[in-house]
């Protein structure tokens, strides 16, 4: 089976849990890291036991013992570095908000297709094994039609007006933030866009949303209610509410247990543990694609990341967030 060597760009928190997470998946490693300050680069590579630190992005992208990269750098910047991958034929795994707008994602997305390039948003939370086991529950009709899901996930950062989260020009606020999360599981368990969007945010003194709140409603009367915030603590989590029964998912952006009810006949807890962090699940999905010189990804298919990028423009739209 061929070895996939991955770069990685960035060297903050999130590529830490992805280079932790590489270490349990089989023939695959990080062969490079880059940083803009060198210094950090070698620091990552010295920790991770890594081949190669580089002190610009170029450099790693031009490195030809490179097949994939993996960015981790923050969402202003993620076309940029996207394109500059596509460049020199490098497959990208981009952490989420793949972009700040559908725009951007359709113009990545034109160029690696012409290019035959994967590029695939790193929303880890879709191949967690248990989301991946809900799924297949939904799909089986186990708890009937689900008509109305319930997602939230919010956080009580500390103000600070130059920091990432409530930094408009580092690209902060809710929505993009954690928001990103709860709309696209409500895509990917309805498997289809809303026909309308409603949705009201408290925007704060930097103009970016401190919280945000979501309505999804669709053709066949199905609803989604979502919500999203870096102000306060919500419980994150994400109910399934079915003609027949419900599953709820505490902690459902890295969770490892679900609960399912049937009305009336069962209710059971169940747990999936990870290998390492959950980040293993979708490194090892990316790495099957190319092996198997597949260029989208039936789990989060392109088509679907550009539609969720058009969403998120909508809900900015109406709660009046400008980029």
């Amino acid at each position: 089976m061929k070895t996939i060597r991955w770069g990685i760009i960035g060297a903050g928190y999130i590529a830490n849990e992805f280079s932790k997470a590489m270490k349990v998946v089989e023939n695959s490693v990080v062969y490079g890291v880059a940083s803009r300050n060198i210094d950090k680069a070698k620091k990552f590579q010295e920790q991770y036991n890594i081949n190669k630190a580089f002190g610009s992005y170029e450099e790693l992208v031009k490195c030809d013992e490179i097949d994939a990269v993996y960015i981790a750098t923050l969402h202003p910047f993620h076309k940029e570095n996207m394109l500059l991958c596509l460049k020199y034929n490098k497959h990208v795994m981009c952490e989420k908000p793949i972009t700040m707008n559908a725009s951007e994602i359709e113009e990545v997305m034109k160029v690696a297709k012409e290019k035959k390039l994967l590029v695939m948003e790193a929303m880890w939370t879709r191949f967690l094994p248990v989301l991946q086991e809900v799924k297949e529950k939904i799909d089986s009709g186990i708890i009937g039609d689900v008509n109305i899901i319930q997602g939230d996930f919010g956080f009580n950062a500390e103000y600070n007006d130059e920091g990432r989260v409530y930094n408009k020009k580092l690209g902060g606020g809710a929505l993009l933030d954690v928001g990103i999360y709860v709309i696209s599981m409500a895509y990917f368990f309805y498997n289809k866009k809303p026909s309308k969007i409603n949705a009201f945010s408290h925007i704060g003194p930097t103009g970016v949303d401190h919280k945000t709140a979501i309505i999804f409603a669709y053709d066949n009367n199905n609803l989604a209610q979502l919500s999203c915030s870096v102000s306060c603590n919500t419980n994150t989590e994400l109910i399934l509410n079915g003609t027949k029964g419900r599953i709820y998912i505490p902690k459902f952006f890295g969770t490892q247990k679900y609960e399912l009810e049937v009305y009336g006949e069962l209710k059971e807890a169940y747990e999936l543990p990870f290998k390492c962090n959950g980040h293993e699940y979708i490194i090892e999905e990316f790495n099957d694609c190319l092996r198997n010189n597949k260029t989208d990804n039936e789990i989060i298919p392109s088509d679907e990341t550009i539609q969720i990028m058009k969403t998120i423009d909508e809900i900015m739209t109406i709660i009046g967030l400008n980029y």
